[in-house]
């Protein structure tokens, strides 16, 4: 058979971006077809977070006045939601020279503006106008988008998404109640970001607590700063409907009204698989995304599929995680590659104020699976120079391992968590353990930091797990009773 490409990626996504500059880079034959007419910068979402995360950091030490500023100095009556608004398109210019489509295309990659959709005969292609696209093997990584009608009544009320915030310039016009529906990361970030801004903010959630998968004590601290922000959680609801009486949006619950301004979904979403024609060449796929197997191949074993598109707004290193897995199946021979046999090396990461980041497996599943055989650490961030001299002391550095040093888990909260994850995940992905040299663990400094920095906090755990060790291990503690009286008595 007779093809054109390699590999032909379907979107301009994060994902799909990335994996074609991947394939690409490898020296494989790539199209990609952007799959829509607009041009495409990916992460705007975790661009807007990101942005809103900044501003509340900059806010709240304004607001604390941690450095004891004369009164006046710390005013924050001029900065609003318009200001942010200008500063995010600011920096979504400066960064789309940076991936740029055209940036691809002088690479090599073929650069297909427009919509396709796959068909089946003579031979299986890609149709994009009057072009077929023939190729060894296709990745569908279209994405998805928010949406805003899974409750009865959306349909005809004007609720935003996140993508309302940033895309159509609602973000200046908001009103002050607003009420954000969901339960997961976004949510809490957009919640806190508005509360600074003097909004009166209710996060409605189904569930008993917000964020039900994290570790309770961490979940407990954000919750607790949700609240001094001002913000009224409301969870175990179940809405039954939405009405609007005299531009007021009503949401009923089972129990109780909420009366709101505006509403925010940040957690319903709609895959981008319309027109693609995947039914007729053999792709099955369901509401929440493509069918794909360990290997991310869809029921048609020519077809790919990667972030989500297969389910679930994933976070762009998991997305791009997916990819790489897509692309080892694609261009090489693994028999068999999982789909995801490193993703507890992913960080997971929270961006409210104190942020959070997760690694690996929790207390609560270090102990079911491995009972009494670990090593809980945890350390203060009050402790580190570094957070004093910043004013932001909240928050802590947990880390779960085996007696041999090997890190199971790492949960950190607290100023630059993202940023503090990223030196665990290494280590754990590599395996290196604490105390790679057992001779030397007393004194090895398996963590090198900068001091004063924020980084110390990782330092301070590996100290603790070896001083915990030692008084855990009797053996040795009288090894060093008798060296050290040996060396008193021979004056050595």
């Amino acid at each position: 058979m007779s093809v054109d490409y390699d590999l032909v990626v379907i979107g301009s996504s994060y994902e799909g971006i990335y994996a074609a500059e991947r394939a690409n880079s490898l020296k494989a034959r790539v199209a990609l077809v952007t799959q829509g007419d607009q041009p495409y910068l990916p992460g705007c979402n975790a661009i807007f977070n990101q942005s809103f995360g900044e501003i509340t950091r900059f806010i709240n030490q304004l607001q604390d006045n941690i450095w004891g500023l004369s009164p006046g100095s710390g005013d924050i009556g001029q900065i609003n939601l318009v200001d942010i608004h200008s500063w995010h398109k600011l920096v979504l210019q400066r960064l789309q020279a940076e991936y740029s489509l055209s940036r691809l295309a002088a690479a090599g990659v073929d650069m297909i503006f427009g919509q396709g959709e796959f068909c089946r005969r003579p031979q299986q292609a890609f149709l994009v106008g009057k072009r077929k696209l023939r190729s060894r093997k296709y990745l569908v990584a279209t994405g998805a988008r928010y949406t805003a009608n899974s409750i009865a009544g959306c349909d005809r009320i004007n609720c935003l998404t996140i993508d309302d915030l940033w895309q159509n310039d609602c973000l200046a016009n908001l009103p002050h109640n607003i009420t954000i529906i969901g339960n997961s990361s976004r949510s809490l970030e957009l919640a806190q970001g508005l509360a600074q801004f003097n909004k009166q903010i209710n996060l409605v959630i189904p569930e008993t607590r917000i964020l039900p998968q994290e570790d309770i004590k961490m979940v407990q601290l954000i919750q607790a700063q949700l609240t001094a922000d001002g913000i009224d959680i409301f969870t175990q609801a179940k809405i039954t409907n939405i009405t609007e009486n005299n531009n007021q949006k009503i949401i009923h619950l089972e129990k109780r009204s909420l009366t709101t301004e505006a509403i925010i979904f940040t957690d319903d979403y709609e895959v981008n698989i319309a027109g693609l024609n995947l039914q007729g060449v053999g792709v099955k796929s369901q509401t929440s995304g493509i069918r794909v197997n360990h290997k991310l191949q869809t029921t048609n074993k020519d077809i790919y599929a990667c972030g989500d598109v297969i389910g679930g707004l994933k976070s762009t290193s998991i997305a791009c995680h997916e990819a790489n897995i897509a692309l080892q199946n694609i261009l090489f021979f693994t028999w068999g590659r999982k789909a995801d046999p490193n993703k507890h090396y992913i960080p997971q990461v929270i961006f409210t104020q104190p942020s959070c980041a997760r690694l690996g497996i929790n207390r609560a599943q270090a102990i079911r699976d491995y009972g009494k055989n670990i090593y809980l650490i945890k350390e203060y961030f009050k402790t580190i120079p570094q957070a004093q001299f910043s004013g932001n002391t909240t928050g802590w550095c947990e880390m779960i391992l085996r007696p041999n040093g090997k890190i199971l888990g790492c949960t950190i909260i607290g100023d630059r968590a993202e940023e503090l994850i990223a030196t665990i995940a290494v280590m754990m992905q590599y395996n290196i353990k604490l105390n790679q040299n057992s001779r030397l663990r007393l004194l090895q400094v398996n963590i090198p930091v900068v001091s004063p920095s924020f980084a110390e906090i990782l330092q301070r755990v590996a100290t603790s797990f070896y001083q915990q060790k030692l008084q855990c291990d009797r053996r040795l503690n009288k090894r060093l009773e008798n060296w050290f009286r040996f060396r008193k008595k021979w004056n050595f």
